[in-house]
């Protein structure tokens, strides 16, 4: 399966296809272009069940590299990843933009997730 195939699967929830290709896939961290892993794209699309899936197989939920997946989760707005990610010992960390990531949403829900 090739690499857009593969972000599609992520992107849509396609979990048959993203199981399929995880059989072929080596390394869970490879970066699909613009720097951004399937945990960036999967947390950025509210793909829980794909968190999930990436974090048992591997996939590192502590990059530090510009917009984490927690980040990405925050910024969209996706409550569940949010708590999932946080559960699975993502960093709170501030944004590139060096404001606090809790000041990155209007949600009151996530803002309690991630307030000290």
């Amino acid at each position: 399966m090739s690499e857009e195939k593969f972000r599609w699967c992520i992107e849509t929830g396609d979990i048959n296809g993203f199981i399929d290709a995880l059989k072929n896939i080596k390394d869970v961290n490879k970066e699909l272009g613009n720097g951004r892993r399937p945990i960036h794209i999967a947390a950025d699309f509210g793909q829980l069940e794909m968190l999930d899936l990436l974090v048992k197989n591997g996939a590192d939920v502590k990059d530090n590299y510009g917009v984490t997946p927690l980040l990405a989760a925050v910024y969209e707005g996706h409550v569940d990843c949010v708590a999932f990610l946080l559960k699975n010992k993502a960093e709170i960390i501030d944004a590139p933009n060096g404001r606090r990531m809790y000041e990155c949403t209007d949600l009151d829900d996530i803002k309690r997730l991630l307030q000290p």
